[in-house]
């Protein structure tokens, strides 16, 4: 379980810091920030589950919804 654990993190730490690299960008590569963000909230969902941490928990539910709606905004209206 600890490896598991341990790779959890690890994807927290990539997925997190490349998804606000990516938002942050000013170019044809920002809209896939959201992408990338809306992927890795299941694993914060998950990690903040089995540490029994309903914060984390809450807060990434509402930052799927924040990343879902970036990708409405990025990919479905015309700019």
């Amino acid at each position: 379980m600890q490896s598991f654990m341990i790779g959890l993190q690890i994807v927290l730490f990539v997925g997190g810091v490349s998804t606000t690299f990516l938002l942050n960008r000013n170019d044809k590569w920002n809209k896939w920030g959201s992408v990338l963000g809306l992927i890795v909230q299941p694993f914060f969902i998950l990690s903040g589950w089995l540490t029994a941490q309903w914060g984390i928990v809450g807060a990434a539910a509402v930052n799927a919804l924040f990343f879902a709606y970036g990708i409405y905004i990025d990919f479905f209206t015309k700019k």
